[in-house]
C-alpha cells in the first residue's frame, strides 16, 4: 500500500472516530436519543431551534 492510500486510510479512520463522537456528545446534549432514525432526530431538533419549541420527551434512553 502506498503512502497516499494510508493516508486516505487514515482519513477514514478519523472522520469515523469524528463521527462516533459526535453521535455521542448529541445524545449526551439530549438532540439525539437514539441510534435508529437518528437523521430526523437531529432535523426535529433543528426545526424546534428554529421556532423556539420545545421536543416532547421520549421515553427511549441513551445510544
Amino acid at each position: 500500500m502506498g503512502s497516499n492510500n494510508l493516508l486516505l486510510e487514515n482519513e477514514k479512520i478519523d472522520a469515523i472516530e469524528k463521527f462516533l463522537y459526535a453521535l455521542k456528545k448529541l445524545n449526551e446534549l439530549k438532540i439525539i436519543n437514539s441510534r435508529k432514525d437518528f437523521t430526523s432526530q437531529l432535523g426535529e431538533w433543528l426545526v424546534a431551534e428554529m421556532y423556539g419549541a420545545t421536543l416532547a420527551e421520549s421515553k427511549k434512553t441513551g445510544i
